[in-house]
């Protein structure tokens, strides 16, 4: 992350933060700095910037859930004893959606675009679901991002706000 992104994202969040709280002198108000240290820490990121800026964006889950259907026992030993196995069920939503849902205003219209973003983070690549999804996305007029990085989403936003 450059400094200048840094910056950027320091300033919407403490501009947030002054809104919020305007009796709070600036010495007191907690320090939110942006992160990419991680996808999940991305993700964060970039909802947090999207919702304070004035758009409304949400992380959308699709993981499925592991069942423990196995049992304890106590033998006749004493020894603890664990027999059978859990299994995955599959997630409730589309599959390959990406995990930001987005509605980013743009300046002077009434309407607010459609953005789904996927994070991608380290060597990670779309999955042949995820693939799909986009292109479905993208045939409804909708716009579909893939970001890596903060700066990579601050180029992207910075596009769209242009517009």
């Amino acid at each position: 992350m450059t400094p200048q992104t840094k910056n950027r994202f320091n300033a919407v969040f403490a501009a947030y933060q002054r809104g919020k709280y305007p009796n709070v002198p600036i010495d007191y108000m907690p320090v939110d700095a942006p992160s990419e240290a991680s996808a999940n820490a991305l993700t964060k990121t970039i909802i947090k910037f999207l919702n304070q800026s004035g758009h409304f964006a949400e992380r959308i889950s699709n993981q499925g859930q592991y069942r423990d259907t196995s049992e304890t026992y106590v033998d006749v030993l004493g020894h603890t004893r664990k027999v059978g196995s859990g299994k995955w069920t599959k997630g409730q939503g589309t599959p390959g959606t990406a995990d930001i849902s987005a509605q980013i205003k743009l300046p002077g219209q009434r309407f607010a675009v459609p953005v789904k973003i996927e994070i991608k983070f380290g060597r990670d690549r779309q999955s042949e679901a995820q693939k799909v999804y986009q292109l479905n996305v993208e045939a409804t007029g909708a716009l579909y991002w893939i970001v890596r990085d903060l700066d990579g989403f601050l180029e992207k936003y910075d596009n769209l706000m242009k517009i």
